[in-house]
């Protein structure tokens, strides 16, 4: 684990603030937490895309299943992932 420490950094001669934590990418990026913190957060935030699916699509007959199945893979599945592109 690495220690918390300053890290100054500059973008031309504008010094940056540091924070504490920041997202890119839908990553969040914190100082003081584990990964395992992260995939806490990304299990809750699936767990409300579930539920909003379900209201919104798996109920819904006029939908086919393979139409439900592709929303599920392109919504759900990357939720659970640690990068949002799918990766």
């Amino acid at each position: 684990m690495f220690s918390a420490e300053d890290c100054p950094l500059r973008v031309k001669s504008e010094c940056l603030p540091q924070v504490k934590e920041f997202e890119y990418l839908g990553y969040l990026f914190i100082s003081e937490r584990t990964v395992v913190w992260e995939i806490g957060r990304r299990i809750g935030a699936a767990g409300v895309i579930s539920h909003t699916l379900y209201s919104a699509v798996v109920t819904k007959r006029e939908l086919s299943q393979r139409a439900k199945l592709l929303i599920y893979c392109l919504i759900f599945i990357p939720s659970l992932t640690l990068m949002r592109d799918g990766s």
